[in-house]
């Protein structure tokens, strides 16, 4: 992350590029294996099962942001140059998830009754159970990532969503449906808790005195757990609003179009996401601002965004076919309409590390409440009309929330308008030569219902369009183009091998 790079000395920087690459190693691991398993689920288990899967997951995964994120936050952006105590953590995160995880078991029904979707019974009391070890992932991984140790995240991660899709797949193929996803959720949760408990434990950080009061830790983490818990409204009011207003199957369809989508976010965001926040903290440790970083987090996202979404936009049927197979094409016209997520995507995505790491916690809290108010009245609306209206209101949202957090960080990075505007502005002339890219190979393929047929259009789509990305970015003289150049001779220098500059 080039602006991070007066984060410290040469050794910290190998750390944090180290970092980058265990986490780009684990999350696309991660990621092959969660479509072989969306892959495999999408057999056994249909629209009406997924969709109940996704209400009680939008609402098990809005109380897990009560007691797990925050807690994250401040044991990474501690500023005690030494390991702080987990003591205050870990009870705040343990009182949380008591509350969240007896209230899903105990209210299941009542909640599944409320979101139209009585199936969802089930997978909210299977779910309950993954709060039990909460406050143990929510420590651990803290920990882990302060020392940026993502090798580590990177085996446990990967060994625990191989464990969950094992039991999500055997159970869904013994006809469990949604309570198959279900249980493979919280075996996969875990064993990445107790992965990390194991790879983290030092006695010594429960047993010493608190490096900071517990009222402190406790207002911390109220702040960014309500913007956290506002933000996960947001997506779960679509949720609701679409499974009660216009039933469960359209819910699922709603949740695999967004899955589908949100392809982008396990190969690009899942790998940058967890350790922007640690390679801040450890700038500001050392004396160092963040306009840099930002800058290049507005021009490196818009360049991997863009020609993204734009390229799936085009090619949105081969994919559905290949991902969920030929019974899920009511899907391609939503997974069209959800790639409108990309446009503000750069502007707002990765904000809550800069906010959290600048001290803007009130910030954020603010912006998450209008943002996400807004958004509430755009969804209810829109989920009386159709399924893809719902994906645009949600756009819109997103569209406020991109323009709130770039007056914020900007303005308090000491940054214009044409700095944040220039530092996007080559990234559309990428995105247009990748979709001219991707539209050239729908156009000289012909159409076939084959899945076999459709694999080839996705794998030549995906090499046109990668081809087309590095000439773009070549081109138009890209600004990650110089730090693209940088990784690679970090890593021939790792190698033994000698770049040129």
């Amino acid at each position: 992350m080039s602006g991070v790079r007066g984060a410290g000395t040469t050794d910290g920087m190998r750390a944090v590029r180290g970092a980058f690459g265990f986490s780009l190693a684990h999350r696309y691991a991660e990621a092959i294996l969660r479509i072989a398993v969306l892959m495999a689920l999408s057999r056994f288990v249909g629209p009406e099962g997924f969709g109940a899967f996704a209400v009680a997951w939008g609402i098990a995964h809005l109380l897990s942001s009560a007691c797990q994120e925050s807690v994250i936050a401040w044991v990474v952006r501690s500023d005690e140059a030494a390991e702080p105590s987990l003591r205050g953590p870990l009870i705040v995160s343990a009182a949380a998830a008591a509350v969240c995880g007896l209230s899903l078991f105990t209210f299941a029904r009542p909640l599944a009754a409320f979101t139209g979707v009585p199936q969802a019974e089930g997978p909210f009391r299977i779910l309950s159970v993954m709060f039990l070890v909460l406050p143990l992932q929510a420590c651990f991984v803290g920990l882990l990532r302060r020392r940026l140790a993502f090798h580590l995240i990177a085996i446990i991660g990967v060994s625990a969503v191989f464990l969950g899709g094992v039991v999500s797949v055997s159970t869904g193929a013994l006809g469990w449906q949604e309570n198959a996803i279900a249980a493979g959720a919280a075996a996969e949760v875990s064993a990445l808790a107790i992965g990390a408990m194991i790879a983290a434990w030092s006695g010594w950080q429960l047993a010493r005195l608190p490096g900071a009061p517990l009222g402190e830790v406790a207002r911390f983490c109220a702040q960014v757990s309500a913007g956290n818990i506002l933000s996960e409204l947001g997506k779960l009011t679509a949720t609701l609003a679409t499974a009660r207003f216009l039933g469960p199957t359209a819910a699922g369809l709603y949740d695999r179009a967004r899955r589908v989508t949100w392809t982008f976010g396990d190969l690009v965001l899942n790998v940058v996401s967890p350790v922007v926040l640690p390679a801040l903290a450890e700038a500001k440790r050392a004396g160092r601002g963040f306009a840099q970083a930002y800058l290049f987090k507005l021009h490196a996202l818009s360049a991997a965004a863009w020609p993204f979404f734009a390229a799936l936009a085009i090619a949105a049927e081969p994919v559905v076919r290949v991902l969920l197979g030929p019974d899920w094409l009511e899907a391609v016209p939503l997974v069209r309409a959800a790639c409108l997520f990309g446009l503000p995507l750069p502007f707002h995505v990765t904000d809550t590390p800069f906010l959290i790491a600048s001290g803007q916690e009130r910030a954020y809290l603010r912006i998450q409440a209008v943002t996400q108010a807004l958004t509430l009245v755009l969804v209810l609306a829109a989920a009386q009309v159709s399924v893809a209206m719902v994906f645009v209101a949600y756009a819109l949202g997103k569209v406020a929330k991109a323009i709130m957090t770039t007056q914020v960080l900007a303005g308090s990075f000491g940054l214009s308008p044409r700095d944040v505007l220039g530092a996007v502005a080559k990234s559309v002339l990428v995105a247009g030569g990748v979709a001219l890219g991707a539209w050239a190979v729908q156009l000289s393929l012909p159409a076939s219902d084959a899945w076999a047929d459709a694999l080839v259009n996705v794998a030549a789509t995906g090499l046109v369009c990668g081809v087309s990305l590095i000439a773009m970015v070549l081109l138009t003289g890209h600004p990650v183009r110089e730090e693209a150049g940088a990784a690679l001779r970090h890593g021939a220098e790792r190698l033994g091998l000698t770049l040129s500059r």
